[in-house]
Order: C-alpha cells, then sequence, then structure tokens
C-alpha cells in the first residue's frame, strides 16, 4: 500500500484507537503527510513490521497506553521518528518496543518519549545519534534511490560509521534484516 500526500492537521494516514488488540500494520509507504504516518491511543496495541515512513511529520505515534512493537521499519526525513507520550491527561503514557529499524535525516529527533512513556531501541541504525539500547549503531545509511522513495539499504559500500566505532563490514550481521524491505513501493506521485 502506498498512503500519501495529506496536508491538513490530525490525518494520520492509519488511526488506531479504542482499545484495538492484535493488529499487524504491514508493508506500507507512508509519505508526505503533515501529521503522523501510524497514530495509536486509547489503549491499542499493534505490531508495526516493514514499513517505510518518509517526510511525515510523526513516523509513528503511541500515546494513552497505547503498546506498539515496532520491526524493521525505516524513518526518513520525519520531524520524529516514533514518540511516546500522554496526550489525554490521566490516560498514561504510550509505550514502544523498537528492533531492526533505521532513523535517517529525522528533523527533531529519532526518538522523543515523556515522562509517563517508555521507549526500548534494539539492533538499529541512526544517522544522527548512537540511540540508548543494544547493539544499535550510529551510521550514515545508503539508500537505492530515495528520490524515487526507494529505501533498500545499500551494503556495498557499508553504511559509514559515525564517531570511534570500528567500520561496517558489508557482510556484518549487525546490518541483516535492517530497515524495511519493501520490493515496489509503487510509483511517486
Amino acid at each position: 500500500n502506498r498512503i500519501h500526500g495529506s496536508t491538513c492537521e490530525g490525518a494520520d494516514a492509519i488511526d488506531i484507537g479504542e482499545g484495538g488488540r492484535n493488529i499487524v500494520i504491514e508493508g506500507n509507504l507512508i509519505t508526505d503527510l503533515i501529521d503522523k504516518g501510524i497514530s495509536l491511543g486509547e489503549g491499542a496495541e499493534a505490531r508495526i513490521v516493514n514499513n517505510t515512513i518518509v517526510r511525515c511529520g510523526m513516523g509513528v505515534g503511541v500515546k494513552d497506553e497505547a503498546r506498539a512493537l515496532i520491526t524493521g521499519n525505516t524513518f526518513y526525513k520525519t520531524t520524529v521518528g516514533v514518540h511516546c507520550y500522554e496526550k489525554i491527561a490521566g490516560q498514561g503514557g504510550g509505550h514502544a518496543e523498537i528492533k531492526r529499524s533505521i532513523f535517517a535525516a529525522c528533523g527533531e529527533a529519532p526518538i522523543k518519549v515523556d515522562g509517563l512513556s517508555t521507549i526500548i531501541v534494539s539492533h538499529s541504525l541512526c544517522d544522527t545519534a548512537l540511540l540508548p539500547g543494544e547493539g544499535n549503531l550510529h551510521a550514515v545509511p545508503v539508500f537505492e534511490n530515495p528520490d524515487l522513495d526507494l529505501f533498500g539499504l545499500v551494503l556495498n559500500p557499508p553504511p559509514k560509521v559515525v564517531g570511534d566505532a570500528p567500520p561496517l563490514a558489508a557482510d556484518s550481521p549487525d546490518l541483516k534484516d535492517l530497515g524495511s524491505r519493501l520490493k515496489n513501493p509503487g510509483v511517486k506521485p
């Protein structure tokens, strides 16, 4: 699926709430939204798998006791990649676990969390910071062709490590299954 092009504040591409359970959001290319690519709230629980979210105000918003397992996604040029927060006072924060995802060119922050919420990030890559958590990489990814919304991770050459960490090899297990793997996201409008 390709979801794109809303200039309306509050118009999220995918919006799940009211305690929805066992929801899987998978295989979407979401681009060019002023607000959220994916929004979870009101105690909803979802697995967010293999999505590419590009040029959105917020990639994924998790709020008001919602819970998300976010695996193998790519966030590119979002203002904030994943934000967990309390929106409605007294409802509690949002909670996310992020694995094997890529955060690139996020304007404000790759992740953002308030005092009532939690985010756990592991085995993910970010170009602006080394995110706290196990196995995370601070490196600059190279994508197939971002101008055409093709975000397959190019491994030869491998992503360039930032800072003092040793360089990555193209066959590094740290790069296996990293980010979304959409095969044909469709024609860019």
